[in-house]
C-alpha cells in the first residue's frame, strides 16, 4: 500500500526537475533578454523572463509545502505506531498480572502478603514493559519467569492462553476450591491431619 509519505515524495521528485528545468530556462531567457537588439524585443523576452522565474518561485514554495506536510506524516504515523505499541504492552500486562494475581491470591498467606507481592508484580512488569519485544514475547515463558522471581509455582496452566485478560480469567484450572489451604500449609501439615479432625490454620471457622 502506497502511504501518503510515498506519494509526498514521488510528487517532489517531479517538482524538483521542473524547478530545475524552470530555472535553466529563466536564466537563458535573462540572458536573451540582455542581449536584444531592440526595446521592444527586450520587453517582450524580460515579460517571458517574469513569468517563467514566477513559476520557478511557486514550485520552490509547493517543494517546501511538501516537504512540511511530509514531516508532518511521517510524525503522526510515528505517533501512532507509539499508541498502538503502549497498547499492546497494557494488554500484555493485563494477561500477565490477571494471571500470577490469581495465584498470588490462592499461595499467599495473609493480606499483607498478598499486598506485597501485588505490588512486586506492579514493579515487575513496568521493568518486564520496557523491553521492545514485551508484547510479542511467549505468555507462558514472561507468566513463568514472574512467578519464578517472586518465589510462586509454576501456574497449572500451560499454552498460549486466548488474546485479552478476560481470556486467562476465563480458565478454570487457575482456581482452586475456596476452602483449599496456600501451598505452603498444604506442604508443611501434617499427614492425616483432615482425617482425624485437626485443626489447620487455613479451615474457614464456619
Amino acid at each position: 500500500m502506497v502511504s501518503a509519505t510515498d506519494i509526498a515524495r514521488e510528487q517532489d521528485a517531479g517538482l524538483k526537475r521542473l524547478y530545475e528545468r524552470g530555472l535553466e530556462l529563466a536564466e537563458k531567457m535573462q540572458e536573451d533578454a540582455m542581449a536584444a537588439a531592440t526595446a521592444d524585443e527586450r520587453a517582450r523576452l524580460g515579460a517571458a523572463f517574469h513569468r517563467i522565474s514566477r513559476g520557478v518561485r511557486q514550485t520552490a514554495a509547493l517543494r517546501v509545502k511538501l516537504a512540511g506536510d511530509a514531516t508532518r506524516c511521517d510524525r503522526d504515523e510515528a505517533a501512532e505506531v507509539v499508541r498502538l505499541d503502549e497498547r499492546r504492552r497494557a494488554r500484555r500486562k493485563d494477561q500477565v498480572s490477571a494471571t500470577v494475581q490469581r495465584l498470588i491470591w490462592t499461595e499467599a498467606e495473609s493480606d499483607d502478603s498478598r499486598e506485597d507481592l501485588k505490588a512486586d508484580l506492579e514493579d515487575l512488569l513496568d521493568i518486564e514493559a520496557l523491553d521492545e519485544t514485551f508484547a510479542t514475547q511467549d505468555l507462558d515463558l514472561q507468566v513463568a519467569r514472574i512467578c519464578e522471581t517472586l518465589g510462586l509455582p509454576d501456574p497449572p496452566l500451560r499454552g498460549r492462553w486466548p488474546e485479552g485478560p478476560e481470556g486467562v480469567e476465563a480458565h478454570s484450572p487457575l482456581s482452586r476450591p475456596a476452602s483449599q489451604p496456600p501451598q505452603s500449609l498444604r506442604d508443611s501439615s501434617p499427614s492425616g491431619g483432615a482425617a482425624n479432625g485437626a485443626d489447620h490454620p487455613w479451615r474457614s471457622s464456619a
